[in-house]
């Protein structure tokens, strides 16, 4: 449930714990073992509460999805395909390393790959569509771009974070940038 900021402060509160326990589980544990049972305990609410807000937790997933493309877009409005891959690489990846620990385990583990694909494909689909660029290839190569693009991106991401951030984040921009913006470029 997406808080306006009208409700009774005992529904934020209620929402509040529901996503901060949701959270934490996501943390602690994979997706498919987290149950609405567990999630009520630990944000100090019984079942029947739950479902006054959510259906399923998938409902709830889905809304942190949402929460973080939004975030990100909000990050990239304005910036152009394929002028402005540099800044769009730029700002997947600060946004990345700063959205938190259950960002990382959502973008990398593997118990999260619905919600992983979902999540990239509607921040890909959301900017790139846009560009008159984008739109002069055929549908099938419109897919391969995109692919590579999100392939590419997540998977520089994911390996950044299994190899525990060794490398300061302004040489994975840089790196990243080089490696997959090269191959757009050469696209022109």
């Amino acid at each position: 449930m997406k808080l306006n900021g009208t409700e009774d402060l005992r529904i934020r509160r209620t929402i509040t714990n529901i996503k901060s326990a949701f959270e934490a589980l996501i943390c602690e544990k994979e997706y498919d073992s987290i149950t609405v049972k567990e999630l009520s305990d630990r944000a100090m609410i019984n079942k029947k509460t739950f479902y006054q807000y959510y259906n399923n937790l998938d409902e709830l997933l889905s809304e942190l999805k949402t929460d973080f493309s939004s975030r990100y877009l909000e990050q990239i409005a304005g910036y152009r395909i394929p002028e402005d891959m540099d800044k769009i690489n730029r700002a997947f990846f600060t946004f990345s390393a700063s959205a938190g620990e259950v960002y990382d385990r959502i973008t990398c583990s593997g118990s999260y790959g619905v919600i992983q694909k979902d999540l990239m494909e509607q921040t890909m689909n959301d900017r790139w569509y846009e560009s008159r660029w984008f739109q002069s290839f055929d549908e099938y190569t419109q897919r391969i771009i995109l692919q590579y693009v999100q392939v590419s991106t997540v998977g520089i991401y994911r390996q950044w974070v299994m190899d525990e951030k060794k490398m300061p984040l302004e040489e994975l921009i840089q790196l990243s940038s080089k490696l997959i913006n090269q191959g757009i470029k050469n696209l022109r």
